[in-house]
């Protein structure tokens, strides 16, 4: 998730001394420390939260890897690659498992899906 904040004050890039953002510029952060430490010190104000990751077009879908899959479909996987949630995790706790998961783990998981698919 990136937060958009609109700039107060100038500043310098702490990362990047090169970089100056002027009175008016929106920038973009996904640091939730350092955006507090912005917003807290007056330097810069909340404009917009920008969410990455794809939303499922249905509440019983969930997205991975560009595609959505039923939440009963992702569940399964998720058992079958040693990563099991339980039967009554909704949306939101089989996402966080999902967000839990190695790259490796990721991987079997998107080639189950689509395995299961076919």
């Amino acid at each position: 998730m990136k937060v958009k904040l609109e700039v107060l004050v100038p500043f310098t890039d702490k990362n990047d001394r090169t970089v100056r953002y002027k009175q008016g510029d929106t920038v973009a952060f996904d640091d939730i420390n350092r955006i507090n430490d912005l917003i807290v010190r007056g330097v810069c104000r909340l404009a917009a939260i920008e969410n990455d990751t794809p939303e499922a077009t249905a509440t019983n879908e969930i997205a991975i890897g560009g595609n959505t899959y039923p939440l009963a479909a992702v569940k399964v996987a998720l058992e079958a690659i040693g990563a099991p949630v339980s039967k009554n995790a909704g949306v939101s706790a089989v996402t966080k498992a999902i967000n839990a998961l190695t790259e490796e783990q990721t991987a079997a998981l998107s080639a189950t899906l689509a395995a299961k698919e076919e």
